[in-house]
């Protein structure tokens, strides 16, 4: 009885998740969007050429608009900034937390104040000045501490840039906190608001940006080669999900148990490659695999595959090596919304949520090379992976 006792006291769950994107705002609205077979991106031009994105829905526009004329100090915050405020409040309502001054801000971001940061350099090459606002603004921790300013909490506010891992990182972070009885609940996730022509420069000159703006679905993760499929399709999308996390008996009905985590760094030849057999995420699974408190299968891997020909496949070439011929059911929702960096895996862990709830993995609505054997959907794997060889991994089941 003892050890059960301890066991649970360091159990950590998901108690509440908010997101805004290209899915709409709310989590309603995204579970809405991830059982279509509808792509939510859209093009938009940039210069005199079209490229399809995971910008915001109109109406999460829309409620990002509303929350900005609140209070005149938001309207001079980056959008990332603004757009974890908007998911963190979502996040700490649905958990009950409202009025809760003891919660933790763990908040991250691959590019941080990307449009603040642009708008001010512009500034400074035509004057050779900048805003007196400048530094504080574009500061990468200035989401956590944003964040915690407007929800009035006074618990450790600290932010994480690991690439496309950074939200599974934040995650790492306030499970250690949490199973070390330093603190109860947490609000943890990404933020992204990347969709500058500076950004976009940058994807296009590793030449894994999708050409494709004219079709139903110009990202296709794991498509079948030959089916618009002869170069990559790499879609880029902003947006931002919060999850709040805390211990037993740390607010309401939980959505979903953390059952494990597990992270890798490989080594790579340049600071944008992964290996051909996805050693990292290889690595980050076993780890994870290994932590598990029980036996039971993984029903289903959240992909990070952003629909980029060798990471797709490197990813699918370290699940084989994991799981064998007995894989899970494998789903990549980055054809839906794009892939939002530093909130990928946030976003990754809401649609194991939609699934957990649902017990069943979206099909592809495109021809795909993956071919998934039907079962209930209890137990999710989320991966993520970014530049430099980072890997993390965790595991979700239905409390």
């Amino acid at each position: 009885m003892s050890d059960r006792r301890v066991a649970n006291k360091n159990e950590c769950f998901i108690y509440g998740v908010g997101a805004i994107s290209a899915l709409g705002a709310g989590v309603p609205q995204s579970f809405a969007a991830l059982g279509s077979a509808k792509s939510s991106l859209s093009v938009r031009a940039f210069g005199e050429e079209k490229l399809a994105v995971g910008a915001l829905s109109l109406d999460a526009d829309e409620t990002l608009a509303q929350f900005i004329v609140e209070n005149q100090r938001y309207a001079d915050l980056d959008r990332c900034v603004q757009l974890a405020m908007v998911a963190s409040r979502e996040a700490i309502g649905q958990a009950g937390w409202h009025g809760e001054s003891d919660v933790g801000i763990a908040i991250g971001s691959s590019r941080g104040a990307t449009g603040v940061l642009e708008r001010a350099h512009r500034t400074y090459l035509e004057s050779g000045k900048v805003p007196v606002a400048t530094s504080p603004l574009t500061t990468l921790g200035n989401i956590s501490s944003w964040v915690a300013q407007d929800l009035l909490t006074s618990g450790p506010a600290v932010s994480h840039s690991v690439t496309c891992s950074t939200a599974l990182h934040t995650l790492a972070t306030a499970l250690a906190w949490i199973r070390a009885g330093m603190a109860q609940r947490f609000l943890v996730g990404g933020s992204e608001a990347c969709l500058t022509g500076f950004t976009l420069a940058q994807m296009r000159a590793l030449r894994i940006y999708t050409a494709i703006h004219d079709d139903d679905f110009p990202c296709r993760p794991c498509a079948e080669f030959g089916t618009n499929r002869a170069a990559n399709t790499f879609v880029l999308g902003e947006g931002a999900c919060i999850l709040a996390l805390g211990g037993a008996e740390s607010g309401r009905a939980p959505l979903a148990r953390i059952e494990s985590f597990g992270c890798a760094v490989e080594a790579v030849a340049s600071s944008t490659a992964i290996s051909e057999e996805g050693l990292g995420l290889r690595q980050a699974m076993r780890r994870a695999l290994d932590e598990m408190r029980d036996s039971s299968p993984i029903d289903m891997v959240v992909l990070h595959s952003p629909g980029t020909i060798k990471g797709d496949q490197a990813e699918l070439t370290a699940i084989e090596a994991v799981f064998g011929e007995e894989r899970p059911m494998l789903s990549s929702p980055k054809w839906l919304f794009g892939h939002t960096f530093g909130a990928s895996g946030a976003l990754g862990i809401l649609h194991a949520l939609y699934c957990l709830t649902n017990s069943a993995c979206p099909p592809y609505p495109y021809p795909s090379r993956i071919k998934n054997v039907t079962r209930p959907v209890k137990k999710v794997m989320v991966n993520a992976a970014g530049f430099g060889g980072n890997a993390a991994c965790v595991v979700l089941s239905l409390p």
